[in-house]
């Protein structure tokens, strides 16, 4: 009784959060081009591969790997049939920091804005390694990738997680939003929306244990969707934009001085 309390609790906390495993809203269409036939989507799942270190200052840094499995239409209900993992891969790198604090069931995490990065990649002969970074403030490197295709850039704009221990296992989901720009060839695979959206959002869940001046290696499933930024969010990514700009051009007359 005591884990199913705690399991609602997990919900109840991570719709508080802003983020559920359940999409309230109806899920945003695009159309992709990947050799075949273009067809539309709402979602891509996927599993990922994550190295998180927890500083004993209470701020984390995490590197992430992202490997597409499918498309789903029809809010993420109906698989698509497409040429993905049958002619190509699709996958993504991620890193980003942010604080974290004890919760009293486990650890809430909230993601910095502006710190880090996504990048998503097509996999055109499926022989691409990774090798994971000692801890969360690396980044997972490739080989064989010299023919990966770049699709698109991101920089995290916010995010918030939840670990509840339940004793013998534990249980968390997270959820992250990007600021999404396609490169050329990107253009080329996501077809429609014209011009595409501009946020992605990522929705996971892990099943791990943290604690602090621990690094450890987690995975589980993550989900990808997309959307239109709030006019709201959209002056936030400028003033970030500002910031960073402004944090460079004082580190260099720094260096110079």
């Amino acid at each position: 009784m005591f884990k199913k309390i705690l399991v609602s609790t997990i919900a109840a906390s991570a719709m508080a959060l802003g983020f559920s495993t359940a999409q309230a809203t109806p899920l945003m269409d695009f159309e992709v081009s990947d050799g075949g036939t273009p067809f539309t989507a709402d979602k891509i799942v996927g599993g990922y591969q994550e190295i998180i270190t927890l500083n004993t200052n209470g701020t984390f840094n995490v590197a992430l790997k992202w490997t597409a499995d499918g498309f789903y239409a029809n809010d993420g209900a109906t698989p698509v049939t497409s040429n993905l993992k049958q002619t190509y891969n699709l996958y993504a790198l991620y890193t980003a920091s942010g604080v974290y604090s004890n919760n009293g069931f486990g650890y809430s995490f909230d993601f910095s804005p502006n710190t880090g990065s996504l990048v998503i990649y097509k996999d055109p002969t499926k022989d691409t390694g990774f090798t994971a970074p000692a801890t969360g403030s690396g980044s997972f490197t490739t080989s064989n990738s010299s023919d990966d295709v770049k699709l698109a850039d991101g920089v995290p704009v916010s995010g918030s997680g939840l670990l509840i221990n339940l004793g013998n296992s534990n249980a968390g989901s997270f959820g992250a939003t990007q600021e999404l720009s396609l490169t050329p060839d990107g253009a080329s695979y996501f077809t429609k929306p014209v011009p595409f959206y501009g946020l992605t959002l990522q929705s996971g869940q892990f099943n791990s244990n943290f604690a602090p001046g621990q690094t450890v290696a987690v995975n589980g499933s993550l989900d990808v969707t997309f959307d239109v930024p709030e006019p709201g969010m959209v002056g936030l990514l400028g003033l970030g934009m500002l910031a960073a700009a402004v944090s460079r051009r004082k580190g260099v007359k720094r260096t110079f001085a």
